[in-house]
């Protein structure tokens, strides 16, 4: 792993840290500065860190870094720390922000297990549509892990104070307003690059099929969610959405027909 990547890792988890650290805190009491501001920037750190590396690997590849799983894993920790510094600003229960932190941290150690040497390019992703497509996404992704996170938490704090509990579904409801967007951008990207690349706008190839049913359990989670109906069965689908999620980003490729798909680029 290099330095910076190294940077972004030790700081996302000195960020996690600080921040659960805040969060252990009878209710009624302020934030313990020495930690809050402190576990802020060192998130701060960590996101520049890991989006400098991004946008250096991409200069020097000469094209977008998460063409293989590795990149994938770095782009998912960023998009995960970003989205949990863009709601830890204006959050009151900060537990969720430390579980993303260490999320990110976890994903930066998981991505070295794909560690290679970069492969040429496909020629199917020498498109326009494939950065923005990935990154809508992956935005998605990592604004929909922080969402999971704070339903978890809700399920296991059924009975927990109503401070607390409001706090998690900010964290939620903020979170899904950032996801369901751009996991619709990220679809219908894809479909017009499908049509441009292969003639169809959806092809039913087995990632395609798994994106729209991801899209389909975030769009009725997020019916429910703006709806008021809030209850554990709303946090049980999101759950379920998230998986549906990651199985459409990694899960897809170890399916029998996955080598009869035309995004298993990623496997590499």
């Amino acid at each position: 792993m290099s330095f910076v990547l190294s940077l972004a890792l030790a700081t996302y988890f000195m960020s996690g840290l600080l921040s659960i650290a805040n969060s252990v805190r009878k209710t009624g009491e302020p934030d313990v500065a020495i930690f809050r501001w402190p576990s802020l920037a060192a998130l701060g750190v960590a996101s520049v860190a890991n989006a400098f590396w991004i946008l250096s690997r991409w200069h020097e590849l000469g094209y977008p870094p998460f063409a293989d799983t590795y990149g994938c894993f770095v782009l998912l920790a960023w998009c995960v720390g970003l989205v949990s510094l863009t709601l830890e600003l204006g959050a009151r229960e900060r537990y969720i922000g430390g579980a993303s932190s260490l999320a990110a941290a976890v994903l930066l150690l998981i991505s070295t297990r794909w560690l290679a040497a970069p492969h040429p390019l496909p020629p199917v992703l020498r498109s326009v549509f494939f950065a923005p497509h990935v990154v809508a996404y992956f935005i998605a992704y990592g604004a929909l892990t922080v969402a999971a996170f704070a339903g978890i938490a809700l399920l296991a704090g059924k009975k927990a104070h109503s401070t607390f509990s409001s706090g998690l579904e900010e964290w939620c409801g903020r979170a899904g307003r950032i996801a369901f967007p751009f996991l619709t951008l990220g679809l219908a990207l894809g479909a017009v690059w499908g049509q441009q690349a292969w003639g169809d706008w959806f092809g039913w190839d087995p990632k395609e099929v798994w994106a729209l049913i991801s899209w389909v359990l975030v769009a009725a989670w997020s019916h429910l969610w703006r709806s008021g109906r809030r209850g554990a069965l709303t946090h049980v689908l999101l759950i379920v959405a998230v998986l549906a999620c990651y199985f459409t980003l990694f899960g897809v490729n170890y399916l029998p027909t996955s080598v009869q798909s035309q995004h298993t680029y990623t496997t590499r």
